[in-house]
């Protein structure tokens, strides 16, 4: 208030002492009169301003002047103190109303400052329910998030989708960050066999040097790094150049478990510095949770599915699978022109093996024929137990003497690698021997029932013609 009122006093102040310097110059009375008035509109003019300081101070020095410097002839005398008594009494009275009107302005600044002080502490209330506000949203949208990227995660059972999906997952909820997963092959000891990147240059990902994985692997501990060019840190030895254009500055780094085993790494990368804190390292690692946990349970589907499609006791597909793989050939036959042959293989008088050296003696020899057949075949053959001692072979472009020449290799084989089993102490003394039909499908055949029916006719008439022998439809 005082410095907007500043100029007006310096020049009020200005013309007083101008009208000074005149009454003590000018000899006529009636201009010294004049001048008097002047000063008396000066103090009008402060009181119009409100401030009595000033007022009082124009006020008095218009008394010193009347008595001091003016001189008036006796006609005007009459006048000079008339206008004296209404000047002194009206400056009495305004005197006081700005001295009240001041007073009450002031107790309004007072109340307007403190009114003031209350918006300020709710603006600074407001401001900070703003910010816990918008953190809840923020809160809010990286759980649902999180809640999306499970819920997705669920129907995934294969450990390339799921890699694939919670790298990319997590490059949406670290904008901005290069985030790489590694999966530990556990056959390998502590090489890592697969690496995801949510980087577009998919050359990157065998670009990753550092020795982050194999700390992260020996202390289990999560950790984030501020500043990877200045910070020590004894997990941490990454070559700044290694990725060409792209730098790195701060990392984040949280080990993934399955069933509380060490699995992988999630790593996040990021250009700028300090881009990480404590709760983003808390997120990272609730995304390795749930990594860990989809994994496990691809784990426990894969190997449900294999209990399911294999026999308990030699590691075979079991029947159900052999009956879907031979459709799938005989179809695939009848439509491209393709071939494939059967063996039905069956061990000779197995239920001596069990009635003279008892069950557990029988499932050795079912486990050690089984051995030899997943040995001797190729990849791309099914090899299955259809029940009991009998077990079937489907040979995919395998004509009659190509299958003829596999089931003879094998009833050797068998014959020859079985000699003396041991079971604990006890020797079973008889080799194990077989009898084998095979056939190369013709579109004769027909269905599988009736092609498996032919196949299995084979095997018996090699069981009935001396056993230990293969038996195709040339020897009919």
């Amino acid at each position: 208030m005082l410095k907007k009122k500043f100029i007006p006093h310096l020049l009020m102040s200005a013309a007083a002492v101008a009208a000074f310097v005149l009454l003590f110059a000018l000899k006529v009375p009636e201009f010294k009169f004049l001048l008097i008035l002047f000063v008396q509109f000066l103090f009008i003019l402060s009181v119009r301003l409100y401030d009595y300081r000033f007022s009082s101070a124009y006020f008095a020095i218009t008394i010193l002047a009347f008595f001091i410097f003016v001189k008036v002839p006796v006609e005007f005398g009459l006048y000079k103190y008339i206008n004296l008594g209404v000047y002194v009494f009206i400056g009495y009275l305004m005197y006081y109303f700005v001295r009240a009107v001041d007073e009450e302005l002031h107790g309004n600044r007072n109340f307007i400052e403190e009114e003031e002080e209350n918006l300020e502490v709710q603006r600074k209330r407001n401001e900070e329910a703003v910010k816990k506000s918008q953190a809840l949203k923020e809160q809010t949208l990286v759980w649902h998030l999180l809640s999306n990227m499970l819920n997705k995660s669920m129907s995934l059972s294969d450990f390339r989708e799921i890699t694939v999906f919670f790298t990319q997952q997590t490059g949406k909820l670290f904008p901005g960050a290069a985030v790489f997963f590694s999966l530990r092959d556990a056959s390998q000891g502590p090489a890592f066999a697969t690496y995801e990147t949510s980087l577009k240059e998919p050359d990157l990902r065998d670009k990753i040097f550092d020795n982050v994985d194999d700390g992260v692997h020996a202390s289990q501990t999560p950790f984030f790094v501020e500043d990877i060019a200045t910070e020590i840190h004894h997990r941490v030895a990454l070559d700044r150049n290694m990725l060409g254009p792209i730098s790195f500055a701060s990392l984040m780094v949280v080990p993934v478990t399955i069933n509380e085993s060490f699995a992988g790494v999630l790593k996040c990368y990021h250009p700028h510095k300090a881009r990480y804190q404590n709760t983003d390292l808390r997120l990272l690692q609730y995304v390795g949770e749930m990594i860990g946990i989809q994994l496990l349970n691809s784990l426990l589907v894969r190997e449900t599915e294999r209990l399911a499609r294999t026999d308990g006791i030699t590691g075979l597909f079991v029947q159900y699978y052999f009956v879907e793989k031979v459709r799938e050939e005989i179809y695939r036959c009848q439509n491209s022109g393709s071939t494939f042959s059967l063996l039905v293989i069956d061990i000779d008088k197995f239920k001596l093996f069990n009635d003279n050296f008892g069950h557990l003696a029988g499932d050795l020899v079912l486990v050690r024929t089984a051995d030899i057949i997943r040995a001797s075949i190729r990849t791309s053959d099914f090899p299955s137990r259809y029940g009991g001692d009998e077990f079937f072979l489907i040979l995919p472009e395998t004509d009659q003497a190509g299958a003829e020449s596999l089931a003879e290799r094998i009833r050797i084989r068998i014959f020859e690698e079985t000699r003396d089993l041991k079971l604990g102490e006890t020797v079973i003394d008889r080799n194990v021997t077989v009898s084998v039909g095979v056939k190369q499908y013709e579109k004769s055949d027909g269905e599988w029932k009736e092609f498996v029916a032919k196949v299995d006719d084979l095997m018996y008439k090699a069981k009935t013609t001396g056993r230990n022998k293969v038996v195709g439809p040339s020897h009919g």
